[in-house]
């Protein structure tokens, strides 16, 4: 069966309090972990690499396409970070976001979702290196529940969520958030939005 393969990995612990229109770098832990994540996806058959146009995702994409040395580096920015549902009252005042602007990311977020999650002609894999809020709503749209419960779901530094586009464009979530090659003491998460 021809099969599209789609592995999403969210970028590694990055410096939060960087100002700059790309966001922070990766922080000497946040390389370590994109580079053990890197050495654990070395051996799959990857035809490209996307990887979000800010900092800390395409440091990130950077390690793990040096070990994939046959696959296509593509940025998008359709992959960067995203607001895509409102938030609660206890998140608004951290995450100053107006309508407009949670508009906006939702309509990339599905976008996004339009241009990968459909069927191939061939088999293939390919790794979508992004970050926590996208990789959490694009979960809720494979699985057809609601948007809003994104915000139920954890996101770990480098975490490794599967997808599988099946003929017909049918698409099956095969893990989330698999941080099994991270050794736990090297584990974080971060980000106002995972904050209950």
């Amino acid at each position: 069966m021809r099969v599209r393969r789609l592995i999403f990995l969210r970028h590694g612990q990055y410096d939060e309090r960087a100002i700059s229109r790309l966001g922070g770098p990766l922080t000497p832990l946040g390389r370590k972990q994109a580079a053990r994540t890197a050495t654990a996806l070395r051996k799959l058959p990857v035809s490209i690499v996307w990887t979000s146009t800010l900092r800390r995702a395409r440091e990130t994409a950077a390690y793990v396409a040096a070990k994939q040395p046959r696959a296509r580096l593509k940025r998008s920015t359709l992959l960067c970070e995203v607001i895509p549902t409102k938030l609660p009252r206890h998140l608004k005042a951290k995450i100053p976001v107006d309508d407009a602007h949670v508009s906006n990311d939702r309509a990339r977020a599905d976008r996004a979702f339009t241009k990968l999650f459909r069927a191939t002609r061939d088999e293939r894999t390919e790794i979508v290196v992004c970050h926590g809020n996208l990789i959490r709503y694009l979960v809720c749209r494979a699985l057809g529940i609601h948007p809003k419960l994104w915000m139920r779901l954890d996101s770990t530094h480098c975490g490794l969520t599967e997808f599988r586009v099946l003929r017909g464009g049918k698409v099956r979530v095969v893990r989330y958030n698999d941080v099994g090659h991270i050794p736990p003491a090297m584990r974080t998460v971060a980000g106002a939005a995972n904050q209950k």
